[in-house]
C-alpha cells in the first residue's frame, strides 16, 4: 500500500474538522475553555509511519472550529513517548502515560502529571510527578476529574495486549482516589464486561441531570475487538451510578455504541462535571486502516466536529442524544432553496452540492416503500432508511485506491420504527457526519470521493424526499493550515 495514496492533499484537506498541518495526529487528549478560549490537546508524532516518537500537539481557538495548531505542548524523550491522558484546570494539569521502550528491557506504561503556567501551550515535566507505576506493559490513559468535598478520582485502563489471546485474561478499568492529584490510592474496579481479545482503552465517567432532574453517571471507554483476527474499533457508553469505587450500570445497559458509524473513536468529553449536557470529540479514523491512509501532508486524523451531548428518556430507557455543537450555526451562509423530490426505484440524480462545507437536511417520507438510499460524493458512501424504517445504515463501497477494510456496512436500529425520518448530515471535504432522529443515533465516517455527485433511489416503491443545503465558511485559518 503507498502510504501516499491520494493524488491531491488540497482536494480532502478538512475545512471543519482540525487536524494538523503536517505529521500524524490521533487521540484529543483534553478539550479546555481558559479564559484565553478553548484550548485542544492530542496524541501527535512527527516520525510517521514509525510512531516511536509521540508527543502531545496543541491547538487553539476562540469558537471551537478555527484552529491554530501550536506545535508541541509535552514532549516525548529517547524511549518515552507521551500517550493519551486528560486534563485539570485551575491550576492547568494535564494526565498522561509515560510509553517506556528500555533496551533490552520489557516495554512498560506509567502515570504521570505535569503542570502548565502559560495556558497550556507547554508543560512542564518533573519525575517528581510520577503517579503510579505498576510494572505493567498495558496500563494507560488516565482520566482524572474533581469529586466532591475536594477529592478526586482517576481511571486508568487496564486493556488486554493487542496480541492477547482467549487466555490472557479480560480488560478492566482501575480506580483510584487522591486529595491532591499526587498521591493515588487503588478504591475499585469497572468491568470486566467483554470477553478476551477486546481491549478497552480511554475509560472517563461523567455526572450529567435529566430534564427531570434525575442524576446518573455515563461511563464511555474506546473498544477495540481483536477477536477473530479481525480489527474492530468502537467507542461505547453505559449509563449507571457511581459511588466514587465502583460503577453499577442499569440493567437494560448493555454497552451500547456512542457513534454507529466506523470512524468515531477516543472520545473525550470537555466538562466532565457539566450539569446537563457535555461537549465531547473524536478521533475520527478507525486502527483497522488508519497507518495505510497517509493524505500527505498529514495523517492519522482528523479529529471530529464536537458534540453536545445530552441524556434523555426514549420509551422506558434512557439514552444519549449527540447534537453538533452550536457553534456550528455562526457558519451558515444563506441557505440554499429545498427541493422537493418524489423518488423511485431508478436512480435520481439530486441537486448540485456546494462546495465543502456544508449541511445537508433530508427529510424523508417512505409512504408504503421498504427503503431508500441516498447516495453521496460520488458513490464514495451511502445513506440507506431500511426494513420499512426500522433502521439507519452506512456503507462505503470498495475502492482499489484504498485498505480493504476501508469498505463495510454500519447499520443502527431506530428506536420506533418510522416511515418518515429526519438527518442532519454535515459534510467536509474528506469526512462526513450524520445526526438522526434528532441526534439519537449518529454516523461519523471518512471518504475521499473522486467526483461530487448526489443520487438516490426507493425500494419497493415511491418515497418523498425533501433536501435542503446550507453552505458552510470554511473554518479555516488563511494560511494556518491548508498546504500550498
Amino acid at each position: 500500500m503507498n502510504h501516499e495514496f491520494v493524488v491531491s492533499s488540497q482536494r480532502y484537506w478538512p475545512r471543519l474538522h482540525f487536524v494538523t498541518p503536517q505529521n500524524w495526529i490521533n487521540d484529543p487528549n483534553g478539550l479546555v475553555r481558559l479564559e484565553s478560549g478553548w484550548r485542544l490537546f492530542f496524541q501527535y508524532a512527527d516520525d510517521a509511519p514509525e510512531f516511536r516518537r509521540v508527543h502531545w500537539g496543541t491547538a487553539s481557538s476562540p469558537d471551537l472550529f478555527h484552529w491554530h495548531f501550536d506545535g508541541i505542548a509535552i514532549s516525548a524523550a529517547p524511549r518515552r513517548s507521551i500517550y493519551s491522558g486528560s486534563i485539570l484546570v485551575a491550576p492547568l494539569r494535564a494526565f498522561y502515560t509515560a510509553h517506556h521502550t528500555p533496551p533490552g528491557a520489557p516495554t512498560r506504561q506509567t502515570q504521570h502529571r505535569a503542570l502548565s503556567d502559560d495556558d497550556g501551550r507547554t508543560f512542564k515535566v518533573s519525575d517528581a510527578d510520577g503517579l503510579l507505576d505498576e510494572g505493567l506493559a498495558d496500563f494507560r490513559d488516565p482520566f482524572v476529574w474533581q469529586r466532591p468535598q475536594g477529592s478526586y478520582s482517576m481511571l486508568v485502563a487496564k486493556p488486554v495486549s493487542w496480541h492477547a489471546s482467549v487466555e490472557d485474561g479480560k480488560s478492566v478499568i482501575a480506580v483510584y482516589r487522591s486529595t491532591d492529584t499526587l498521591q493515588w490510592t487503588a478504591c475499585g474496579q469497572i468491568g470486566p464486561y467483554d470477553g478476551a481479545q477486546v481491549l478497552w482503552e480511554v475509560p472517563w465517567i461523567a455526572e450529567l441531570q435529566a430534564a427531570d432532574g434525575s442524576a446518573h453517571a455515563l461511563f464511555v471507554v474506546s473498544v477495540i475487538d481483536r477477536s477473530g483476527g479481525g480489527v474492530r474499533c468502537a467507542t461505547r457508553y453505559w449509563l449507571g451510578s457511581f459511588d466514587g469505587a465502583k460503577f453499577l450500570p442499569y440493567s437494560d445497559q448493555p454497552g451500547l455504541p456512542l457513534d454507529a458509524g466506523p470512524d468515531y473513536y477516543a472520545v473525550i468529553a470537555s466538562t466532565p462535571n457539566a450539569a446537563t449536557s457535555l461537549l465531547t470529540i473524536a478521533w475520527a479514523s478507525n486502527w483497522a486502516y488508519a497507518r495505510e491512509l497517509h493524505v500527505a501532508p498529514w495523517a492519522g486524523g482528523p479529529l471530529s466536529l464536537p458534540r453536545d451531548v445530552s441524556i434523555v428518556r426514549l420509551g422506558s430507557a434512557w439514552r444519549l442524544r449527540q447534537r453538533p455543537t452550536s457553534g456550528l450555526g455562526a457558519l451558515c451562509d444563506l441557505p440554499m432553496s429545498s427541493v422537493h423530490y418524489a423518488v423511485g426505484p431508478q436512480p435520481l440524480q439530486l441537486l448540485a452540492a456546494p462546495p465543502a462545507p456544508y449541511i445537508m437536511d433530508v427529510e424523508w417520507d417512505l409512504g408504503q416503500a421498504a427503503g431508500a438510499t441516498l447516495e453521496l460524493a460520488g458513490g464514495a458512501l451511502r445513506l440507506l432508511i431500511e426494513d420499512s424504517g426500522s433502521a439507519f445504515a452506512l456503507e462505503r463501497p470498495g475502492d482499489t485506491r484504498l485498505p480493504a477494510a476501508f469498505a463495510g456496512r454500519w447499520q443502527a436500529s431506530r428506536h420506533a420504527p418510522s416511515a418518515l425520518a429526519k438527518l442532519r448530515i454535515i459534510v467536509d471535504s474528506c469526512a462526513l457526519e450524520v445526526f438522526a432522529d434528532d441526534g439519537s443515533i449518529t454516523f461519523c465516517a471518512l471518504m475521499f470521493p473522486l467526483r461530487e455527485s448526489i443520487r438516490a433511489w426507493a425500494e419497493g416503491g415511491f418515497v418523498s424526499l425533501r433536501v435542503t443545503m446550507t453552505p458552510l465558511q470554511s473554518s479555516q485559518i488563511p494560511g494556518a493550515a491548508i498546504p500550498t
